[in-house]
């Protein structure tokens, strides 16, 4: 057996259309949207089919046989469970950007909802802070409710949260307060830097006389893919012998809604900035704190919901409960996991509240069993968790934070974790509002 732990990029060569779970008539629909960012459910299945594309002796994907359904599940995992032991990571939506020492990779992301803006537009974002119930007599409009706590600067009369997409030194100042705030590295776009939008009208065929219908006439959205903008991603995992290690670093497959082609390269060294983020060295800050806050930022949609917020030792840890393989949706929330990992570790921790981003639909199609995936509100990238940590000491503090970021643990169901989902990253959190005396 052979182990991927590489990075890999996948980079549109043509216009593309990420489908959305909702059907589309013709006739009464004339016009349609690419989603973004695409779904790890989408990402997976260009993953997977390119896997399975390059797998030696070459595979017939045309048959449909149960003989040639079982040997692709023995090589990629069935429509919804990977093979054991594999984790996919992304899609994240990356520039190739050029430096003293070669071409780095960095991920741009949504503006993490805690940042707040100028409402005159003339000074850098600032992060919101928590403020207690019992310090909001008087208070102007400028406070985000939340649960039982308050997000905002009333003292400032900032209230807008930031909007657009940042990169990874931006990202870097606002998750563990290092450098300054560039105003390069943001975009109030609603697509990120080299992604942009393409109009293409067409005319629909009948089928049978390849002429065109009445009221057929559409137009479709699709997304554009600079020569710098790519989908990046990682698969870790034991490969089958006959899938060569190199298989996400070459070739070609089909792409998005109308399976476009997009090519396969490996990624180059990460951006500096990005590297020293994922290090985690701020996480050291936070666990030195005897009560500290911090933010949780997915980088993928999450479905945690309000149960696993409030109820997260209701379920016992999946360990002590029977494998149910057909039964996935009986599994305890992953959120419980996350609990019982810390009670291993005599620490807390207290999710708080969300601020959170318009909700996105996530379904799709199983190719392999010609049947749709059921369509489920998600929390998107670019939200954010607040929540407290305390108890044990310090360095049980950070060993659980260390567990916590750049993993997926904010997924609900293992298999959804696999695909990629629940990807996140731990922040320092806010500071409290202080009232003036």
């Amino acid at each position: 057996m052979s182990e991927s732990r590489d990075w890999f990029m996948l980079r549109p060569l043509e216009p593309v259309l990420f489908g959305q779970p909702r059907t589309r008539n013709a006739g009464d629909d004339h016009g349609f949207s690419s989603g973004f960012p695409p779904s790890p459910f989408a990402f997976q299945g260009a993953v997977r089919t390119h896997l399975l594309q390059s797998a030696v002796p070459a595979l017939n994907l045309d048959d449909w046989s149960r003989h040639a359904r079982d040997e692709r599940e023995r090589l990629i995992g069935g429509p919804d469970r990977l093979p054991a032991g594999w984790q996919l990571q992304g899609p994240l939506i990356a520039n190739i950007q050029k430096s003293e020492n070669g071409p780095v990779v960095a991920p741009w992301v949504p503006v993490p909802r805690f940042l707040l803006r100028d409402p005159e537009r003339k000074r850098a974002p600032r992060p919101t802070k928590v403020i207690r119930l019992q310090e909001t007599e008087g208070l102007t409009s400028a406070v985000h409710a939340t649960q039982s706590l308050l997000f905002g600067r009333p003292d400032e009369d900032w209230s807008e949260p930031l909007s657009g997409w940042i990169g990874p030194d931006n990202l870097l100042w606002a998750l563990a307060g290092k450098g300054t705030w560039h105003s390069k590295d943001h975009v109030h776009t609603p697509l990120p830097p080299g992604v942009q939008e393409e109009d293409h009208t067409g005319l629909a065929l009948d089928p049978r006389t390849r002429t065109a219908e009445h009221g057929m006439l559409y137009t479709m959205k699709s997304l554009r893919f600079g020569g710098n903008a790519v989908l990046l991603g990682c698969l870790r995992g034991e490969l089958a012998p006959r899938i060569p290690v190199d298989a996400l670093h070459r070739g070609v497959v089909g792409l998005g809604f109308r399976r476009v082609l997009g090519a396969f390269e490996p990624a180059p060294r990460f951006h500096p900035s990005w590297e020293t983020l994922l290090r985690g060295d701020h996480l050291e800050t936070l666990a030195q704190q005897d009560e500290g806050y911090g933010w949780l930022l997915p980088l993928t949609p999450t479905d945690w919901t309000e149960t696993d917020l409030r109820h997260p030792t209701d379920s016992p840890p999946a360990t002590e409960r029977p494998q149910e393989p057909d039964c996935t949706e009986k599994d305890p929330p992953r959120l419980a996991r996350v609990f019982h990992a810390a009670r291993s570790l005599g620490v807390t921790f207290c999710p708080q509240a969300w601020l959170c981003r318009r909700q996105v639909l996530v379904g799709g199609y199983r190719m392999a069993q010609g049947t749709t995936r059921p369509t489920r509100g998600m929390i998107p990238a670019g939200s954010v968790l607040h929540f407290t940590l305390k108890g044990a000491n310090e360095t049980a503090r950070l060993e659980f934070l260390k567990t916590l970021h750049n993993a997926n643990l904010a997924a609900a169901r293992e298999e959804d974790a696999a695909f990629g989902f629940g990807h996140v990253l731990v922040g320092l959190g806010p500071e409290e509002w202080e009232p003036r005396k």
